[in-house]
C-alpha cells in the first residue's frame, strides 16, 4: 500500500517502468524519480527504477525508416541479453525485468512518455506513430499495462473539421467553416490508433478540446469496449494555477487584498470563461472582478479583425485603477490573438499577469510579449521544455515555468492505476489541503527575470 506521505512502497516501485520515447527527455526523468512513482532507501539512495534513456533506442536506417527497441542491452559479441538492471532488497540483488527473451516486461505496468518537439523529425504525426509503436512493443514483451503519457496532447487542437466532432460555435463566421471543410477529425484518428496497438490509456495535461472525451466514449463504441471506461485521463491544471497565484510574490499583498479585491480575472473569449470562473474559485480571490472578452471576427484567425470589449460578469467594479488583470489561457501560439484582446481592456489597466498551460510561441510570439508594456509577466507549465529554454533573453525575463512532473507522477499513481477520474479527485484534495498542491509543482525562473537581482 502507499505510504501515508503518498510516496510509493517497494512492492508498487518495482511493477511500474517509464520510459521516453524519445532519449534525452527531462519530462520523463523527472518522473521516474518522483517518490510518488519511486522507492528510495539507504539500498538503494538513487531509486529503483532503471533509468530512461537505457531503456530505448531508436536507430534510423538509410532507407529512412527506423526501429525502436527497447531494453536495447547488447554484448560485445552483438547478442541481445535482457538488460540487466538491479535493485536491493534486504541486502540481496533482484533483477529489475525478467530474464527470459520476449518477457522482459512481463507483469509491469508501461508509462512511455512523450513530450513536444522542435526537433523536425519529432512532429507530432511521428510521434503518435512512434507511441503505437511502443504499446504494441510493451505489450509483445509482457507488459500487463501499457499508457501513454503526452504532456500535450497531438492534434487536440483540430477540432473544426467535418465529422461527428464538429459543432457550432458561439461567435464561429463562414470563413472560419470555409477554412477547415474537408477536415477529419484527428483526435479519434490518433485514439483509435492507440487503442487497436495495445495502449490502456492516454495521460495528458490541459488537452485544448472540450470535444475529446466525446471522441472517446465513441472510439471505445467502436471497438466494442465500454463507453463509459476511463481512458482518457486529463490533468486539470486549476489547482496547481490556483495554489500557485495564493502563494506567488508575482502578486503584490496590496493586490491580493482583502480577498483579491484589487485583481480582476479575464477569460481570452467567452468559451474560457468556465475555466477562468474555476480558477478565481479555487484560489480564493473572492472579492475579485470576473470577465471576458467578447470577441467577433469578420475573418477566422486574424486578430486584426478582432472587435471586442470587455463584458463583465458583475457589477460591483466602477474604477480599473489599481487592479492587475489575470489572463487565463489554454495556450499561447502566436500570442496575435492574445495580444489584441489585451489591447481591448481599459486603459487604466496598467497590469496584465498572463497564464498558458501550453507555451508554444510560434512566430513572434515571444517577440510580441516581450514588448507589451501592460504584459508584466508570462506563467506556463513546462509542457514543452525544449521550445521555453530556447525562448530569447526579453521573452525569459517575464517567464514564469511551472513544473508539474510531480502532479503527473502522483496522478499516475493515485489515478491512473485506480480508474479515478482526475479532476474530480484533484479538486476534493484542494478542498480538503490546499497546501498539499506545494509538493505537485515546481516554480522556475530564468536568470534574466525581472525579480532576479
Amino acid at each position: 500500500m502507499t505510504t501515508p506521505e503518498g510516496h510509493a512502497t517497494l512492492e508498487e516501485a518495482v511493477r511500474r517502468v517509464v520510459i521516453p520515447l524519445k532519449t534525452g527527455n527531462s519530462v520523463a526523468d523527472a518522473i521516474t524519480r518522483s517518490q510518488f512513482l519511486n522507492w528510495y532507501d539507504h539500498e538503494n539512495p538513487l531509486g529503483v527504477l532503471p533509468i530512461g534513456d537505457d531503456l530505448i533506442e531508436f536507430k534510423p536506417f538509410s532507407s529512412s525508416e527506423y526501429s525502436i527497441t527497447f531494453l536495447p542491452e547488447e554484448t560485445p559479441g552483438n547478442g541481445r541479453e535482457t538488460n540487466p538492471s538491479f535493485y536491493i532488497r534486504e541486502g540481496k540483488q533482484q533483477r529489475y525485468f525478467s530474464d527470459e527473451l520476449g518477457k522482459e516486461l512481463a507483469g509491469k505496468t508501461v508509462y512511455v512518455v512523450a513530450t513536444p518537439s522542435t526537433n523536425p523529425h519529432w512532429q507530432p504525426d511521428q510521434v503518435c506513430f512512434r507511441m503505437q509503436i511502443a504499446a504494441r512493443t510493451a505489450k509483445h514483451l509482457g507488459a500487463r499495462k501499457m499508457y501513454a503519457v503526452f504532456s500535450e496532447f497531438p492534434f487536440a487542437r483540430q477540432d473544426r473539421g467535418i465529422g461527428l466532432y464538429n459543432r457550432e460555435k458561439d461567435g464561429s463566421v463562414e470563413a472560419d467553416k470555409k477554412k477547415h471543410a474537408g477536415q477529419t477529425d484527428y483526435v479519434s484518428t490518433v485514439l483509435l490508433a492507440l487503442m487497436v496497438s495495445g495502449c490502456d490509456g492516454v495521460i495528458t495535461i490541459h488537452h485544448h478540446s472540450g470535444h475529446i472525451d466525446k471522441a472517446v466514449q465513441d472510439c471505445l463504441g467502436i471497438l466494442g469496449r465500454k463507453r463509459d471506461e476511463q481512458y482518457m485521463f486529463n490533468l486539470d491544471p486549476v489547482p496547481i494555477l490556483a495554489r500557485y497565484l495564493q502563494t506567488t510574490d508575482i502578486l503584490s499583498d496590496n493586490e491580493k487584498r482583502n480577498n483579491g479585491d484589487g485583481l480582476l480575472f479575464i477569460a481570452p473569449d467567452d468559451g474560457a470563461v468556465d475555466f477562468v470562473e474555476r480558477i478565481k474559485e479555487m484560489s480564493g480571490y473572492r472579492n475579485a472582478g470576473l470577465g471576458h472578452i467578447d470577441k467577433k471576427r469578420a475573418t477566422a484567425n486574424d486578430p486584426a479583425a478582432l472587435k471586442g470589449m470587455l463584458q463583465l460578469h458583475d457589477g460591483r467594479i466602477e474604477d480599473y485603477a489599481g487592479r492587475t488583470a489575470i489572463v487565463p489561457d489554454d495556450m499561447i501560439d502566436t500570442f496575435g490573438t492574445m495580444n489584441m484582446a489585451i489591447n481591448k481592456l481599459p486603459g487604466e489597466i496598467r497590469r496584465v499577469v498572463m497564464y498558458a498551460t501550453h507555451g508554444i510561441f510560434a512566430g513572434r510570439a515571444e517577440d510580441l510579449m516581450r514588448r507589451h508594456r501592460r504584459v508584466s509577466d508570462v506563467i506556463v507549465v513546462e509542457t514543452r521544455p525544449s521550445r521555453l529554454y530556447n525562448l530569447a533573453a526579453g521573452a525569459k525575463r517575464k517567464l514564469t515555468m511551472l513544473g508539474a512532473t510531480e502532479y503527473v507522477a502522483h496522478a499516475l499513481a493515485h489515478c491512473v492505476e485506480r480508474g479515478i477520474r482526475p479532476q474530480e479527485f484533484y479538486a476534493k484534495q484542494f478542498a480538503e489541503n490546499p497546501a498539499f498542491f506545494d509538493r505537485l509543482f515546481r516554480e522556475t525562473r530564468f536568470p534574466q527575470h525581472y525579480t532576479r537581482k
